[in-house]
C-alpha cells in the first residue's frame, strides 16, 4: 500500500540515498565538459548524504518548507521537497518552488511522482500559493517530460557562473 506523508527526521537517511542516487544519475547524463563547468565539486558518497541530511534536518522546522515522502509497504520509494520563494514587490508576493523530487530508480512506481506533487500542491494551497515553479535540469529528459505532462512550461533560464 502506498502512503504519501510529511517526512520525518527518521526518514532522512533513506531519502538521502534516493537523493544521492538521483544526483549520480544526473551527473552521468551530463556531457563531461558541461558537468565540470556547471556542477559543484563532488564529495564522497557518505559525506554528500550526511551533508544533505544535515541541511534538510534544519529545514524541517522551517514553516516555509515542506518535505513529503512516499512509503510503499514500509519502504520509502520517493520524496518531494518545496518551499515558499519570495518575490518582493511583485504579485503574487511569493511562489511555490519545488526544489527536489526523487524516486527509487530500481523499480517502477506508477503514479508515485504525481501523488508526491499533489501532496506538495495541497500544502502550497494552504500557504496561499497560486503559482508553482520547479527546478528541473535541462538534460533530465525524463524529468522534463514528467513536469511537462503536469502542464509545466518554460519560465526563466537558470545559468551557472564560475
Amino acid at each position: 500500500m502506498l502512503t504519501i506523508r510529511a517526512a520525518s527526521v527518521t526518514d532522512l537517511p533513506a531519502l538521502a540515498s534516493l537523493w544521492h542516487e538521483k544526483m549520480i544519475l544526473q551527473t552521468v547524463a551530463q556531457p563531461a565538459a558541461k558537468a565540470q563547468r556547471a556542477s559543484p565539486a563532488p564529495q564522497s558518497a557518505d559525506d554528500a548524504r550526511a551533508a544533505w541530511v544535515a541541511n534538510i534536518e534544519t529545514r524541517l522546522t522551517d514553516p516555509q518548507f515542506a518535505l513529503f515522502s512516499a512509503d510503499h509497504d514500509g519502504v520509502l520509494v520517493g520524496y518531494v521537497a518545496g518551499s515558499l520563494f519570495p518575490l518582493p514587490g511583485l504579485s503574487p508576493a511569493h511562489v511555490g518552488l519545488i526544489t527536489e523530487i526523487a524516486l527509487d530508480a530500481h523499480g517502477y512506481h506508477g503514479g508515485v511522482g504525481r501523488a508526491l506533487v499533489e501532496a506538495l500542491r495541497a500544502w502550497f494551497k494552504t500557504q496561499a500559493v497560486v503559482q508553482i515553479a520547479v527546478w528541473s535540469p535541462r538534460n533530465d529528459v525524463v524529468g522534463q517530460a514528467f513536469w511537462r505532462s503536469l502542464g509545466a512550461g518554460e519560465w526563466v533560464e537558470l545559468l551557472w557562473l564560475k
